[in-house]
């Protein structure tokens, strides 16, 4: 820790004192809409590379003189442009969104990849989820590397890795919970992002509490030029969001979306409370976004971000007359977000970020016995959950044309309450004292880009990490190094190391739906989770013949220190100090596996095949007989297809097909008959069976610049999720046959075929 310190302050000392000897560029990226362009590749003179932060921000060090700048990002065109350098200079650079042109030659189609973190956010957000609308993060799960849970179920797994092992981040804030609607969308508003970055390859030090990957999203500014509007109808929900300027110095951005099937169901609660029928179930959800820009100057600048989401499910039910029951489950997510941009003359700036988030779910359940008093009321509520207190601090200097340095510190303050219990009968409620977590984490961190000789790039930094628990704490040293060779104009390796660290773990309690989950700080035995990740990566954009990309990595990853259940944690139980004795401790997990991805690019049409072929296992002392043993994300295969194509002005379709191998479940190995009809199974094995494998098809066409009367243009989007009604299964049982002492695999599914159509307009 004392030689880690030297090292940093002497660092910061070394950014204070650089001197001038050049004159400093700066340069913005922005969009048509005055937004920020995260990421924008920027070539000088054929041999500096630079990156635009999340403020479409870059600056460097340049001899006097003129000098060539290529720019360049996924979703924009490429701007090529000559400047004369004689003092220190700002510009701003405002690119084009890139939009294949209608001519009718034949023309290369400019969609390269620079990056590995870089996605196509215009193309995301063009594939309809099951509602309709784009949804970013369930996009993300077409993407090699990136698997999704079993049917039902909430999460995604990164190259093996556990769900808790990737940290989303909006604006800095950490989302616990990412999905609506029993996960088959998630809580981000399409309509509000500006951009997302996928760090699964190389996570640089500058991220922490990330052992499998980092979802990194940054909402909109809000346009400078003028308000404008986007709203989204469709059979389930809807969407709004307005953003424009208050002032020459302040901006603003409002973001809403709500479900509204309690209004459509209304009928059928006015049938329930008639005692025309027994039973009335309802759901709904809504998530916010408001977000505020001011700017004291183009090198000072504040935001300011909160973001909110609630889901809502009732059930409501009359038993023979004699029982009522009332059942409630709530599960919301909350962040609050300052930020401060600060540029120095020199080229020095700081970042500063101060969040917070919290994750909470409460599920009321009541039972009324209608012969008797209706006083005579039992009840149960359990409640838990997850708050993060965080503020990072970062100093960033370009040293030269070619370098980058950042430093930075972090402070994390998290409490947990996994489980509170409240129990109420005719007598009185009885509260059991919740068991409650602090952790208090601490990171320093260097992070240095370099350019050799304009074809190779290093990104080289290391994470100090301490972990500060109630009973016990831990010092994790993080090394992660990336180093990229640009061979040609289209083509580029990269190979990384990466040591991750986490601080908490994550387990469901239910095997479907609703996001029931215990999360827990390391522990005692519960030890910080340990990654080490190898990557190589090889990227081609004239792969075989122009238009034609190339994405592929072959990778492996060992897990140490990993935490699960050994045994089921009961649903409704009092949380208390042995809740170590349901789990099982030091864990080794191990993945491997190779992505590829394809993509083809021509004036109509775009298609992309992204395969994963990966093996992912764990092993405990306590469990299988301390035999590894699939984990269950573990899929031996998977496919995406997409295809999407624009047949005129009006008309576009769209197309993906999933298939992936089974996933592994536990089954029962044996039956043992108690009495007549009443049967105990044992298990011996975890993950001993897969089920079938899964496929999907999605089918969405649009019909576009439709006109009101008005002369306001509106886009219609027709939808079919599970187009053929493939009865994908979330999990699987043992059903006995005919009342024999056979028993079968029965193997469960829920989500039928789903139309959807929505209505969409900007003005």
């Amino acid at each position: 820790m004392k030689n880690f310190c030297l090292i940093l302050l002497f660092t910061v000392s070394q950014l204070l004192v650089y001197g001038q000897s050049t004159s400093t560029l700066n340069i913005y990226l922005l969009n048509q809409d005055k937004e920020s362009i995260i990421n924008g590749f920027i070539v000088i003179d054929g041999k500096y590379n630079l990156t635009s932060n999340q403020y479409g921000y870059v600056s460097t060090n340049l001899s006097t003189g003129k000098h060539v700048l290529q720019i360049q990002h996924i979703s924009y065109k490429k701007e090529k442009l000559e400047i004369d350098v004689q003092k220190d200079t700002t510009i701003t650079i405002i690119l084009s969104p890139n939009e294949l042109e209608s001519i009718e030659i034949s023309a290369r189609i400019l969609n390269e990849i620079n990056s590995l973190e870089d996605i196509q956010l215009a193309e995301f957000k063009k594939i309809p989820s099951v509602t309709g609308e784009p949804d970013i993060i369930a996009n993300l799960t077409l993407l090699p590397g990136i698997s999704n849970a079993k049917e039902g179920n909430i999460g995604f797994s990164v190259r093996g890795g556990e769900t808790y092992q990737n940290s989303i981040l909006v604006d800095r804030s950490l989302l616990l919970n990412p999905s609506h609607l029993f996960g088959l969308f998630s809580t981000i508003n399409p309509y509000v992002i500006n951009d997302v970055k996928v760090y699964k390859n190389h996570i640089p030090s500058r991220y922490g509490n990330s052992s499998a990957s980092v979802i990194d999203i940054t909402i909109k500014d809000g346009n400078k030029d003028s308000i404008q509007t986007s709203l989204n109808l469709g059979l389930i929900n809807s969407s709004i969001s307005i953003d424009g300027p208050i002032n020459s110095k302040l901006t603003f951005l409002i973001g809403a979306r709500s479900a509204y099937l309690g209004i459509l169901t209304s009928p059928l609660y006015l049938r329930y409370k008639l005692d025309y029928q027994d039973t009335y179930g309802n759901y709904n959800f809504y998530d916010l976004n408001l977000k505020m820009r001011y700017d004291f100057s183009p090198s000072n600048r504040i935001t300011f971000h909160v973001y909110r989401s609630r889901d809502n499910v009732l059930a409501l039910g009359d038993f023979a007359d004699i029982n009522r029951s009332e059942f409630r489950y709530f599960w919301q997510s909350n962040a609050f977000n300052i930020s401060q941009f600060k540029q120095f003359d020199n080229g020095l700036f700081f970042n500063n970020y101060l969040t917070y988030s919290n994750y909470s779910t409460k599920l009321l359940n009541s039972i009324e016995n209608l012969q008797t008093d209706p006083s005579e009321l039992t009840s149960s509520a359990r409640l838990s959950s997850f708050q993060n207190y965080s503020f990072q601090s970062q100093l960033s200097k370009s040293i030269s044309a070619n370098q980058l340095l950042r430093v930075g510190v972090q402070l994390e303050q998290m409490l947990f309450t996994p489980l509170e219990l409240q129990l109420q009968n005719s007598v009185g409620l009885n509260i059991f004292s919740p068991l409650s977590f602090n952790l208090q984490t601490l990171s320093l961190y260097i992070d240095n880009d370099i350019s050799f000789w304009g074809d190779l790039k290093l990104n080289y930094g290391i994470r100090y990490v301490t972990y500060m628990a109630e009973v016990i704490n831990f010092n994790i040293l993080e090394p992660r190094l990336s180093l990229k060779y640009q061979r040609n104009q289209n083509q580029f390796f990269e190979v990384s190391f990466n040591k991750f660290s986490q601080n908490r773990i994550q387990f469901p309690l239910l095997n479907f739906g609703l996001p029931v989950d215990v999360i827990i700080p390391i522990y005692d035995n519960v030890r910080p989770p340990l990654t080490n990740q190898y990557n190589v990566s090889f990227v081609d954009n004239d792969f075989i013949f122009p238009n034609l990309t190339l994405v592929s990595s072959v990778y492996y990853k060992n897990l140490r220190q990993l935490t699960t259940i050994e045994r089921v944690l009961p649903f409704v139980n009092n949380f208390d100090e042995n809740f170590q004795d349901f789990l099982a401790f030091n864990g080794e997990g191990r993945a491997y596996g190779l992505e590829l991805s394809l993509n083809y690019t021509t004036r109509k049409h775009d298609f992309t095949i992204n395969y994963h072929l990966s093996r992912s296992e764990r092993r405990y002392s306590s469990i299988n007989d301390s035999e590894w043993f699939p984990h269950e994300f573990d899929r031996l295969q998977e496919l995406n297809l997409i295809y999407s194509s624009t047949i005129n002005k009006y008309w576009s379709y769209y197309f993906n097909f999933a298939l992936s191998s089974g996933a592994p479940v536990s089954l029962p190995s044996g039956v043992i008959e108690v009495q007549e009809d009443f049967f105990f199974f044992t298990f011996d094995k975890r993950n001993n069976h897969r089920l079938s494998p899964f496929h999907r098809l999605n089918l969405s066409f649009e019909r576009k610049n439709l006109s009101h009367k008005n002369g306001r243009n509106y886009n219609l989007v027709f939808s079919l999720y599970n187009a053929y009604y493939s009865r994908n299964a979330y999990d699987a049982n043992l059903l006995r046959v005919n009342n024999s002492d056979e028993f079968v695999v029965n193997e469960l599914s829920v989500f039928p075929i789903i139309p959807s159509i929505s209505y969409n307009t900007r003005f």
